[in-house]
């Protein structure tokens, strides 16, 4: 192991030994975002925030119904189906994230930065399409919101 990446990991082994120790759930999505940085220094180039995996299944209803595919503090990419002929409609500029098992955050503000066919289809069939949107404009409290639902329906890299 060469010495950056021995570094990464004592520093990492710090943020852990200050959440045993009482932190809460602001310093543990903070710690989150440290995690990223330490661990996967490909990852944080390319993106601010770590995306995650959810643990429970978790939807979004934004111009249609999604699974989710992954989410962090700053956006998310889902999957939906849609008919390859559907005509193309403005998207709303709010949407909602939900679990299956009743965790719900409304009027979240999405931006499209991509909505690419993942399999395409006969005409008559939906296609599957994935979308990558961004949170702008997020208030505290949906920050807050989100970074709750985010810990609770994700799985944490221990």
């Amino acid at each position: 192991m060469n010495g950056r990446h021995t570094s990464d990991l004592l520093n990492f082994q710090k943020v852990e030994t200050i959440l045993t120790r009482g932190g809460s759930l602001y310093s543990l999505s903070r710690s989150i975002a440290l995690h990223a940085v330490l661990s996967n220094h490909k990852q944080s180039e390319q993106r601010k925030y770590p995306r995650f995996q959810p643990d429970i299944k978790m939807y979004v209803l934004h111009s249609t119904l999604g699974m989710v595919n992954n989410i962090s503090i700053n956006g998310m990419s889902y999957t939906y189906y849609q008919l390859p002929d559907a005509l193309a409609k403005p998207l709303p500029t709010t949407g909602t994230i939900f679990s299956a098992e009743g965790g719900i955050i409304k009027d979240i503000p999405f931006t499209v930065l991509a909505d690419t066919v993942k399999m395409e289809s006969p005409p008559c069939f939906p296609e599957l399409k994935q979308r990558r949107i961004t949170f702008d404009g997020l208030t505290e409290s949906q920050c807050d919101m989100l970074e709750e639902f985010i810990l609770n329906h994700v799985m944490v890299p221990k």
